[in-house]
């Protein structure tokens, strides 16, 4: 057992606690439980957005995947970080303008508001409860990879520990201890940058790297587009990565939590687009880890190898932090997502509409225990082989849902609540079919999947009755801005909004002083 580890882990997990409790004393209502109050300033978001992106897929799944199908597996990162410089562009502000007029504490919560269906929220929820306890084994694998040769503990005994712990600070502080110790370990989470230059110095630089895989990796390890990506591969892969930020619940959530100030969605995009170019190249150093070990069972083992083997101790030690504050961050947002997910969406506004708020706090509560628990026994009954893989399959069923509901919501006022339940409906349907009984790649099944449920939600919306003009005038934005301030808690829909068409949006980003044209 490394008992300098296990010293600085007992510090930063103080930490950690402090700010959960902080946190639960902050959290006076529900709203600031699932929302944070609508007021964290556009730095901490951007941290607290990266830290959830950046999570164990990122930091030990993605570079197994570099190191098992090599340079072609980067294509990921880039679809990625485009898709998610224009969900912030050309969503997060439509998003967060129509969700506080209509009091929606959550994506499934704003759906159902949306489009007036209990049956369309009550369909998400459940949908994101089950993606995201499976997005939950990923990161535990994740999490126990990383500590088990550290500690001396089994596989097993990692997992439970850490589970545990993330469970517990996940329940006990909401989304302002999630929140700000995001903010934390994306500071924290800044180092993994060094991980690839020290693997690439480490192993002789270029030559060094080319010599010691030559001969036993195919041509296209080292190729930009050969392998694993075909120009119909790679188009299906973009596409799914390109939308994946926008409906992964627990991260497009975050837009909510934005402090409405000049500039700040402006901020927020700088900010995330400079962090973004710092963390993305992890990856790179389980492609260098092929020169090392070139023929590990697990590829997704090469970063803990990496960092217990090879790095200089203190490199080891500062890494090994990083990452857990990277799994950490991600794991107690997914919780959170799943515990709003039952005990606002499905309790209180589809089971008993009348609880009290109190009540339906401590379901969530009780939630976020129950549902971070059931990934654990599911982890140490199955481990799945590929992190990354198995993070992207997960999200990207989510997506063939939620996608088409949540994007011309915003910028398409004829949305209707059939033409939804259809959506989330169909959309999984067909991405299990494709994959279960076709046989297909996961992103070929996703695309086919949006595609499919993107037109079932357009044609049957045109053909059955519009929204009510109420739920126009509340929950369509056209992509536009607010004129009118914000409502109480986030808990009440307000009675007279006008909007800004959604071209004018560029002026609310990229001017300090909007001047839009009422």
């Amino acid at each position: 057992m490394d008992y300098v580890l296990v010293g600085i882990l007992i510090v930063y997990l103080a930490v950690v606690a402090y700010v959960g409790i902080w946190g639960m004393r902050k959290s006076k209502s529900l709203a600031d439980y699932v929302v944070a109050g609508r007021r964290i300033p556009p730095l901490v978001l951007a941290f607290t957005l990266l830290a959830t992106w950046f999570s164990g897929w990122a930091f030990v799944g993605n570079p197994g995947y570099m190191y098992a199908f090599g340079f072609p597996a980067m294509h990921w990162n880039l679809f990625l970080g485009i898709g998610i410089m224009l969900s912030i562009t050309f969503f997060a502000l439509p998003l967060r303008t129509s969700t506080e007029r209509l009091g929606s504490l959550s994506i499934p919560d704003w759906i159902g508001d949306r489009y007036d269906s209990k049956i369309a929220r009550g369909l998400t929820a459940i949908l994101v409860i089950i993606i995201l306890v499976i997005s939950m084994v990923a990161q535990y694998k994740a999490i126990a990879l990383l500590f088990e040769p550290f500690l001396g503990l089994t596989f097993q005994q990692t997992t439970v520990i850490f589970g545990l712990i993330v469970v517990f600070y996940a329940c006990i502080g909401g989304l302002f201890a999630v929140v700000y110790t995001d903010f934390l370990q994306g500071a924290l989470m800044l180092p993994i940058a060094l991980a690839p230059i020290l693997a690439f110095t480490m192993i002789g630089g270029t030559s060094g790297f080319m010599d010691s895989i030559s001969g036993i990796v195919e041509p296209h390890y080292t190729s930009f587009t050969g392998g694993l990506n075909t120009p119909m591969y790679l188009l299906a892969i973009g596409l799914c990565f390109l939308v994946l930020h926008v409906s992964s619940v627990y991260n497009s959530v975050r837009f909510l939590f934005l402090k409405k100030e000049k500039g700040s969605f402006l901020k927020l995009l700088w900010l995330v687009l400079g962090l973004y170019c710092i963390l993305w190249v992890a990856g790179f150093t389980g492609w260098f880890g092929k020169a090392v070990y070139p023929d590990l069972a697990s590829a997704d083992s090469i970063m803990p190898l990496m960092i217990t083997t090879v790095f200089p101790r203190a490199a080891a030690l500062l890494l090994t932090l990083t990452i857990l504050a990277a799994v950490m961050s991600s794991s107690d947002s997914i919780l959170m997502a799943m515990g709003t997910a039952f005990g606002r969406d499905l309790y209180q506004k589809c089971i008993n509409p009348s609880a009290e708020e109190r009540k339906v706090l401590l379901y969530t509560r009780i939630a976020v225990i129950i549902l971070g628990i059931i990934p654990i026994i599911m982890l140490l009954w199955r481990t799945p082989q590929f992190l990354a893989i198995f993070m992207a399959m997960g999200t990207t069923g989510l997506a063939t849902a939620i996608l088409a509901p949540i994007i011309l919501g915003v910028y398409w006022k004829r949305g209707t609540k059939m033409g939804t339940i259809a959506s989330i409906i169909a959309g999984p349907t067909v991405y299990l079919f494709g994959i279960k009984i076709m046989g297909w790649a996961w992103p070929y099944a996703g695309v086919l999947a949006f595609f499919l449920a993107g037109l079932l939600y357009i044609v049957i919306s045109l053909v059955t009755p519009p929204p009510s003009d109420e739920i126009i005038r509340l929950g369509y934005t056209g992509g536009g801005v607010e004129e009118t301030g914000s409502p109480a808690k986030g808990s009440k829909p307000k009675t007279a909004v006008s909007h800004v068409e959604w071209k004018d949006v560029y002026i609310h980003l990229f001017e300090e002083t909007p001047t839009p044209t009422y």
